[in-house]
């Protein structure tokens, strides 16, 4: 009876990812569907386990896929700091255990960080690709799992309202974040540059970490940021739905990062014009120092990851839900002709990363040697970059951007 209402719920959440017109799904179904998923995690009898720290090292290629000969990377799960850094806009403590993914080069010491932050009902593991093509290029990747569960029983202060599962779970991807930055200005030498990477809910709170934190942020790549169905909340007042506040957060950013905005075109999540209209609030403001809008001309919301599958642990075993429509869409490419290329999708948002961290970071660019299944006469079709006129990020980005 537990699990039928958790797998439920859980459908109810990844048909509003998936965005099959057929479903007749909607965006405003994401906000609901947390919320019913907050309320059956009482059903749950186990509480979710510790993950394993075992570290192993592989070897991937460019794009991250495991490779006979390529870069090796070193990855492990560890727990964050457990207290919230100070912050420079607000006054939050919240004492909560949580753990990451960290990801670093093998045979090299990192030349600078990266916190990942996930999307909605995902896990970083659902992004491996891209973590591993991000530690190949030298630098240490910190992905925490902020699981919506693992906030129900957790106190977390955030808009007013009895209950606000998305804002809760919001606020605690925020928190992960910070903790995040603090794990790698621990690790790595002082004044290592660091940035920001996110997708969906991950991605829109990847721009609010900016305005809480004085630690100098050297960018923000944000993929399919959902700015339109974040809520309002102690941390994050003026990234959630009405974009006549968006420009306020920008105002408030601590430092000056590089910012760039992806869009998918067959997103009905996340749509394309919801993303211009966060880069639209970042042309008005001092900061960002740089930024720009890359609108793919090809995938949808999920394409930027490897997996959906949903993994919940249940009296002491892991449940893998959607493992068959996972098959079909990522290594059947079964729904191509309506969602997209996958494939170029990922390896586009991958030399973006390339390019840019090389330019910010002082990581190795790689991007020449991210494989793709087949060649790209016209990346015009693929990709359009909006940048201010002028702007030095045309060039930063380059191939597969340049006019």
């Amino acid at each position: 009876m537990r699990f039928s209402a958790v797998l439920v719920l859980c459908l109810s959440a990844t048909a509003t990812s998936l965005q099959l017109p057929t479903w007749q799904v909607r965006t405003q179904t994401l906000a609901k569907a947390a919320a019913e998923v907050a309320l059956a995690a009482s059903l749950l009898a186990t509480p979710l386990p510790s993950l394993a720290t075992n570290e192993k090292v592989l070897t991937v290629d460019a794009g991250g896929d495991k490779a006979a000969a390529g870069w090796p990377v070193r990855q492990a799960i560890v727990d964050l700091p457990m207290t919230t850094p100070q912050l420079s806009r607000a006054a939050l403590d919240v004492t909560r255990p949580a753990q990451a993914l960290v990801l670093k080069p093998a045979d090299r010491a990192p030349t600078g960080g990266v916190v990942f932050l996930h999307g909605f009902s995902q896990e970083p593991k659902n992004y491996a690709s891209t973590l591993r093509s991000l530690a190949a290029t030298g630098l240490e990747v910190v992905a925490p799992t902020t699981w919506l569960l693992d906030t129900v029983f957790t106190q977390i202060e955030t808009a007013p309202g009895l209950l606000d599962a998305p804002g809760t779970l919001q606020t605690a991807i925020i928190i992960d974040g910070l903790r995040s930055l603090q794990l790698l200005q621990e690790d790595l030498p002082a004044g290592a540059p660091l940035s920001l990477v996110g997708h969906s809910m991950g991605g829109a709170c990847s721009l609010v970490i900016p305005s809480l934190t004085t630690t100098p942020i050297t960018s923000v790549f944000a993929a399919s940021p959902a700015a339109e169905a974040s809520s309002k909340t102690e941390l994050n007042p003026y990234l959630a739905g009405d974009a006549n506040d968006y420009d306020d957060l920008f105002k408030n950013y601590a430092s000056k990062p590089n910012v760039v905005v992806v869009s998918a075109k067959n997103d009905q999540i996340v749509s394309p014009s919801s993303v211009a209209e966060v880069y639209d609030a970042a042309l008005l403001a001092a900061s960002p120092k740089l930024k720009g809008h890359v609108a793919l001309q090809t995938g949808s919301h999920v394409g930027f990851e490897d997996s959906l599958r949903i993994r919940i642990p249940l009296f002491g075993r892991q449940i893998t839900l959607f493992k068959t429509l996972d098959y079909f869409l990522y290594t059947r490419d079964a729904l191509e002709s309506l969602l997209g290329d996958f494939d170029l999708q990922k390896a586009t948002t991958k030399i973006l990363l390339a390019h840019l961290n090389a330019a910010y970071s002082k990581a190795t660019d790689l991007a020449d040697d991210i494989p793709l299944d087949q060649p790209v006469p016209d990346w015009n079709a693929v990709s359009l970059l909006a940048t201010p006129k002028g702007s030095a990020l045309a060039d930063v980005l380059g191939n597969p951007l340049q006019a």
